[in-house]
C-alpha cells in the first residue's frame, strides 16, 4: 500500500529524501526563531509521524542493529530513567517535561539507520546545512551592522546559535583538505582554506565564544598532531625537530588562551558569565547523589541561575546531578564517541567521515559553559555524526571478516 504513496521503484529513495529534507530543516531550524526550540521540536514531531505512517502503510525498514547502536541508546534510557525518577521524586511535572526534552529525539539516529539513509546524501545534508547557518550568520551580523546601527567593538557578540556547531563537520573536512591534496567536495588547497576561513568566521569570530575558539584551538591543535604522527611514522622528523614542534604548538596555545582570556576580562558582560559558572560549579557538586535527583530537579540550597530552577550553562555537572551514574555514563559516551573518530584518524587509513564526524563532536566543548548539548540541532548533529562512526565501525568489520 506504501506504494500508493511512493510510487515507483524509487520508493525507498523518496521517502529517504523526505527523511533527509526533514534532517536537513532541523539543523538550520534554530535561525527561524533564535531563543525558542519549539520549532525544531515540531519538525522532529512531524518527521516521527512520517514515519511511523511510512511503516505502518507498509513501508520496508529494516535496517540492521550492531553493538554500536547501543551508544545512542544509552540517551534514550538515560533520558526514560530521568523522567521517571523525577515524577518519582516529586519535580515539577512541567519541569520533567521540559529539562533535557531533546534526549528523546536520540530516536532520529535509529531513524537513520532503519531508513538505511546512504551516507553520501548524509554528508550532503550536513554540508548544506553549514552553508545555509553559515550564510544566515553573515547576513545577521550585516544587518546588525549596517541597518540597525550596532558596532562590532560595542557588541563584539554579533550572533551566537547552538547551530553554529553544524559548521563544525566541514571545518574540520576543509581544514584537513587544506593540508593535502585538495577536496572532492570542495576543491584545491586554497579552496578548501577559503571554505574553511569563510566557516571560521561565523564560528569563533562572530560567535566571541570562549567555547567556539577554545573548540577551534582543539581542532588546530589536532591537525598539527596528526601531521607530526605521520612524519614520526614515516620518519621524517628527528627527535630534535619533534621536540621543537611541540614545544611550539604548546606556547602557540599558551599565547592564543592568553590572549583570549585578556580580551574577555576587558568586557564586562563575559566576564560576569565566567563568575557565575564558577559559582555554580559547587552548589551542582555539593548535591550530587548516587541515583540522581530526577529530571526537573532544583537545588536544594535554592541556588538557580534564572527563573527555570532545573536549568544550569554547566551540562555535564547538570547531567550527573540529574541522572547519577547514569548520567556518568552519558558523559563517558561523548568520550567514546571522541576516541572511534580520532582512532581512525591516526591508526587507520585515512578517511574523511572520521574527520567530519571529530568536526561534528565540536560541540562537546562550548557544551561545557552553554546549556544547549540537548537543543534540538545539537542531538540531530550528534546524530548524523554517529552515523557516519557507525560507517567507520562496519567498515574494519567487513575488513577483518575479509581478512578470515
Amino acid at each position: 500500500m506504501s506504494g500508493y504513496f511512493f510510487p515507483g521503484a524509487d520508493m525507498s529513495l523518496r521517502y529517504s529524501g523526505v527523511v533527509l529534507f526533514f534532517i536537513l530543516i532541523i539543523l538550520v531550524s534554530n535561525f527561524i526563531v533564535l531563543k525558542d526550540t519549539s520549532v525544531s521540536y515540531a519538525i522532529a514531531l512531524v518527521l516521527l509521524a512520517f514515519v511511523s505512517f511510512y511503516w505502518f502503510m507498509g513501508g520496508n525498514l529494516s535496517g540492521r542493529l550492531f553493538w554500536f547502536d547501543l551508544i545512542p541508546s544509552f540517551f534514550i534510557v538515560g533520558w526514560v530513567y530521568g523522567v521517571y525518577l523525577g515524577f518519582f521524586r516529586g519535580n515539577s511535572p512541567d519541569y520533567v517535561v521540559r529539562n533535557f526534552a531533546g534526549m528523546f529525539l536520540y530516536i532520529i539516529y535509529f531513524i537513520m539507520v532503519l531508513s538505511k539513509l546512504d551516507v553520501g546524501r548524509v554528508v550532503r545534508v550536513l554540508f548544506w546545512a553549514a552553508i545555509i547557518n553559515a550564510i544566515y550568520s553573515y547576513v545577521f551580523t550585516a544587518w546588525l551592522l549596517f541597518f540597525d546601527g550596532r558596532s562590532y567593538l560595542e557588541l563584539l557578540r554579533m550572533y551566537y546559535s547552538p547551530s553554529l556547531s553544524v559548521l563544525g563537520p566541514f571545518m574540520a573536512l576543509s581544514l584537513l583538505f587544506s593540508v593535502k591534496n585538495g577536496s572532492p567536495i570542495v576543491g584545491s588547497k586554497a579552496r578548501s582554506f577559503s571554505f574553511f576561513l569563510f566557516l571560521l568566521i561565523p564560528y569563533a569570530v562572530l560567535s566571541f565564544s570562549k567555547g567556539y575558539f577554545a573548540s577551534v584551538l582543539a581542532l588546530v591543535g589536532l591537525a598539527l598532531c596528526m601531521v607530526l604522527f605521520r612524519l614520526i611514522r614515516q620518519r621524517k622528523i628527528t627527535r630534535a625537530g619533534l621536540l621543537f614542534s611541540f614545544v611550539v604548538i604548546l606556547s602557540a596555545t599558551a599565547l592564543s588562551v592568553n590572549f583570549w582570556d585578556e580580551l574577555v576580562f576587558s568586557f564586562s558582560i563575559v566576564e560576569s558569565s565566567n563568575a557565575v559558572r564558577s559559582e555554580q560549579a559547587p552548589e551542582i557538586i555539593k548535591e550530587f547523589t548516587l541515583v540522581g535527583k530526577g529530571l526537573g530537579a532544583v537545588l536544594s540550597s535554592g541556588y538557580s541561575r534564572n527563573e527555570l530552577a532545573y536549568g544550569f550553562e554547566l551540562s555535564y555537572l547538570s547531567i550527573i546531578h540529574k541522572l547519577g551514574f547514569v548520567g556518568v555514563f552519558i558523559c563517558f559516551t561523548y568520550v567514546i564517541c571522541l576516541v572511534i573518530p580520532l582512532f581512525h584518524i591516526f591508526f587507520r587509513k585515512e578517511d574523511y567521515y572520521s574527520w567530519l564526524a571529530i568536526g561534528g563532536m565540536l560541540f562537546v566543548v562550548p557544551s561545557y559553559g552553554n546549556p544547549m548539548i540537548f537543543s534540538p540541532v545539537i542531538v540531530t548533529l550528534h546524530c548524523c555524526a554517529m552515523y557516519l562512526m557507525r560507517q567507520l565501525v562496519l567498515k574494519k568489520g567487513i575488513e577483518l571478516y575479509v581478512q578470515r
